[in-house]
């Protein structure tokens, strides 16, 4: 059964003021309403919010999460110790790489009540930033309150830095005498000093360490890299003083999840051997299928195959089909997107325009896709087939409410089913696009369900568990719009809206809007059409 669709979300003022309210977005910036958590137990906001997946692709999930985690309102019901769910917003902002948005809310706190978290996140984001001076002052500040070991490594740090040699010695002696392990830490240091001693050869992954092996000009271990947090990724993959291979690493997690652009890792690939797409194999003179190839080993030959120029356009396609072969799709969107947007329609790039528009439109690109659709309406007279790409993508345009789709109907629906049904994998697409289309309240006609009727009775795919499908139905049937949006995004899982279920997906789809977010739910619902 699906939820009645809500035009807008009730709003009140902060019932009850403290640090924990504290928000960074206006109305006008997309924030969610102050009463968000309205009815929602402390309990469940506690659990959930740590389970956010940070490192989704989805572009529209990553929005999503940041006005979450950005907005400020009222508390909600259930004793908690103040301040923990700032400093848990906060946290979660910077495990999705977002470290301008951890300033930002940082900011909005009122300096006197933040916590020693807060302080040392926003130390951190500075470091990483190459922000040295403010972290230094950061720290001499924060060292005469607390005595924490972290501040007296950064203010060692800062004096190595400022080359007050007796200073940075003084600070190790301290450390030492409070048992702490400063072997690393020293050599670190020693790398900063005149003699440029040599650094360690481990090193725990932190800002801080990050920060002290920028400052000596020497790389960290080739294993840093691996699953550390995206800001770390993002700082190691611009990091020119370190080795190519272990920035390319970082740099491909962090482009992957849109956290970092795309053509700052391009240069990368040329130091690094290239990886090619994997021969057919052979079993008794059988041959066998190999494996799909990768995302990123598809983009590696791409940037090897013309160091003076590449066919953009259709590598970009080879890319995000290898995507959608692998499940990858999303990721796929943006390791192309400089590509995608530079790429202009025209007689040799017509059958591309089935694949580029949809990531165009999960990139946000809708001016762009525009565009594309505007040729290939004017181009449909002399060109059969950009009439047909043209009327291919018209449902997902629909789906977005693009201008060109604004005279689509159910028939358009029927007529572009009756040219796609002969395809291969048309009725799955097909049922994905129009579960989208309903769930977003397009009208779909009943003859194109029986239609569908014809295939199994039975699908399989990755479902929402039916504890947080209950409780997602129950939210949204009471609008409380915080725990939807947190429950929805928990559901959604790390991959996002690209290998969700259908049934799961139109759970989510309705949710959204019955809580008055039409458009998140729009731009779930064209990821989840367009990655497939």
């Amino acid at each position: 059964m699906l939820l009645a669709a809500s035009s807008q979300v009730e709003t009140d003022r902060l019932s009850v003021v403290g640090i924990d309210t504290t928000g960074a977005l206006s109305a006008a910036d997309g924030a969610l309403p102050v009463d968000m958590w309205r009815d929602t137990p402390r309990s469940l906001v506690d659990a959930l919010l740590p389970r956010l997946p940070a490192d989704t692709p989805s572009p529209a999930a990553r929005a999503l999460m940041r006005r979450l985690l950005l907005s400020g309102a009222a508390m909600p019901r259930g004793d908690a110790e103040s301040g923990r769910l700032l400093d848990a917003r906060a946290w979660m902002l910077w495990r999705m790489g977002d470290t301008a948005a951890v300033l930002q809310l940082i900011s909005a706190a009122p300096v006197e009540s933040r916590s020693a978290s807060l302080w040392r996140l926003d130390t951190d984001a500075r470091l990483l930033a190459g922000d040295a001076s403010a972290a230094c002052r950061t720290a001499e500040e924060r060292i005469a309150e607390d005595p924490d070991v972290y501040w007296q490594k950064v203010l060692g740090f800062c004096q190595a830095l400022a080359g007050d040699e007796d200073g940075a010695s003084l600070t190790i002696a301290l450390l030492s005498e409070r048992n702490e392990d400063v072997r690393s830490y020293r050599a670190l240091i020693d790398a900063l000093g005149i003699r440029r001693s040599p650094p360690p050869k481990l090193v725990e992954t932190t800002p801080l360490s990050l920060a002290m092996l920028r400052a000596a000009g020497v790389s960290p271990p080739p294993q840093t890299a691996e699953g550390e947090d995206l800001p770390l990724a993002a700082m190691i993959a611009r990091t020119e003083t370190f080795a190519g291979p272990l920035r390319l690493t970082a740099g491909e997690r962090a482009v992957a999840a849109g956290v970092l652009p795309a053509e700052e890792i391009y240069p990368l690939f040329a130091h690094v051997r290239s990886g090619k797409l994997l021969p057919t194999a052979s079993r008794g003179g059988v041959p066998v299928e190999a494996p799909p190839a990768s995302v990123t080993t598809v983009l590696r030959e791409a940037l090897a195959a013309d160091e003076t120029g590449i066919n953009q356009i259709a590598w970009a396609v080879r890319v995000l089909d290898a995507g959608r072969q692998t499940g990858t799709w999303l990721q796929a969107t943006h390791f192309v997107a400089p590509w995608l947007a530079a790429a202009t329609p025209s007689a040799e790039t017509v059958g591309a325009a089935q694949s580029i528009i949809p990531a165009l439109l999960v990139l946000g690109e809708r001016t762009r896709a525009e565009a594309w659709l505007d040729w290939l309406n004017d181009a449909s007279n002399n060109l059969p087939q950009a009439e047909a790409a043209a009327q291919a993508v018209l449902p997902l345009a629909r789906l977005a409410r693009l201008r060109q789709a604004q005279s689509w109907s159910a028939d358009s629906l029927m007529n572009w089913w009756q040219s796609e049904r002969g395809q291969p994998g048309a009725r799955l697409r097909a049922e994905r696009l129009v579960t989208m289309l309903q769930a977003a309240g397009e009208t779909v006609p009943d003859a194109l369900w029986q239609s569908l009727l014809q295939g199994p009775a039975q699908v399989s795919g990755t479902s929402i568990d039916p504890a947080f499908r209950a409780q997602l139905f129950r939210a949204a049937r009471a609008r409380r719009v915080g725990e939807a949006v947190l429950l929805t995004l928990v559901g959604l899982g790390t991959d996002g809206p690209q290998s969700l279920g259908i049934s799961s997906l139109e759970v989510v789809v309705d949710s959204l809007r019955a809580v008055g977010l039409d458009a998140d739910a729009r731009a779930l619902a064209v990821e989840a059409v367009a990655s497939r």
